[in-house]
């Protein structure tokens, strides 16, 4: 008599299960992302042989200004105009 009702029930427990293990995949790449990006801070503070009290002072002094070409102009100052997607890829490639 409640057949239609407990595949029903059946269905939405299984449905949970996949949410959960979507849920935690997303978790973990979360994670992984935020790994990626502090690499890639600390690849581009190495490159400019910045130390993390120049970086800090950097970021303090330039926060209010016009990132998009005030920092734009500074990294590439530092990195002697090279692409910083180019070398990223470079990087990437030889790990």
């Amino acid at each position: 008599m409640f057949a239609k009702l407990d595949r029903l029930r059946a269905e939405h427990e299984k449905a949970l299960k996949k949410l959960e293990e979507a849920q935690k995949k997303v978790d973990e790449t979360a994670e992984k992302v935020k790994a990626g990006e502090a690499t890639e801070v600390l690849n581009i503070v190495a490159e400019l042989k910045w130390t993390p009290e120049q970086l800090s002072d950097f970021i303090k002094n330039n926060k209010d200004k016009n990132h998009n070409s005030f920092a734009k102009d500074a990294f590439n100052k530092g990195f002697g105009k090279i692409d910083l997607q180019e070398s990223g890829e470079k990087k990437n490639e030889a790990i």
